[in-house]
């Protein structure tokens, strides 16, 4: 996408917010943990929680923002930036599966 369009600051933000979305969204469907994955799991929900908070700095910049940055958040955004983290963690500590388990 920044290679197509002029690369504003708002364009490089929606591109990374896109970028970290399909990430966020991947994790999120996930149901089952391989056993050889079990061990590196923990390392993926760090990685969640860290693309979240990205991913929520890029869409201050963009499609949050008529007035003040983030003013147009959605309960969906803010459920995600501040339930889900803590949700797929202690889903794992307690269940040993992802979070898709709950989006069958």
């Amino acid at each position: 996408m920044n290679e197509k369009l002029t690369a504003t600051k708002k364009v490089v933000a929606l591109s990374e917010a896109l970028t970290l979305w399909y990430k966020i969204e991947q994790f999120l469907k996930i149901l089952e943990i391989k056993k050889d994955e079990v061990q590196a799991f923990p390392s993926r929900n760090n990685q969640l929680e860290s693309n979240i908070k990205s991913f929520y700095k890029c869409k201050t910049l963009t499609f949050l923002t008529k007035v003040e940055p983030g003013n147009e958040e959605t309960y969906y955004l803010h459920a995600l930036q501040n339930y889900i983290p803590s949700s797929a963690r202690q889903i794992w500590d307690n269940h040993r599966c992802g979070v898709g388990v709950f989006t069958i």
